[in-house]
């Protein structure tokens, strides 16, 4: 189970810069959709499927790294205590 734990842990930078790039490129597609808007410049079809694209994967990015901080760390943290922004690890005695 260490070993398992060390693997998983040394993974989570990687899926941190993960979050990051998919943050990244919502972002530019926002402001892409944002200039279009004001140049009254439609449809903005590609960019709206464009958009959901990268907010999915960003919002999987999170859940792989809470599941790696769980696993890497032995703790259980909700998704109530993210959102609430009370996030305290609990201990599972693995």
């Amino acid at each position: 189970m260490q070993r398992h734990r060390i693997a998983v842990a040394s993974n989570l930078s990687g899926k941190i810069g993960e979050m990051g790039f998919f943050l990244d490129q919502i972002v530019g597609v926002s402001r892409i959709i944002e200039r279009k808007h004001v140049a009254q410049n439609y449809p903005i079809n590609i960019e709206l499927d464009r958009l959901n694209y990268f907010f999915s994967a960003y919002l999987n990015s999170i859940q792989a790294i809470k599941d790696a901080c769980q696993t890497s760390m032995g703790a259980n943290v909700t998704w109530e205590q993210i959102v609430s922004g009370n996030v305290k690890m609990t201990h599972l005695g693995n």
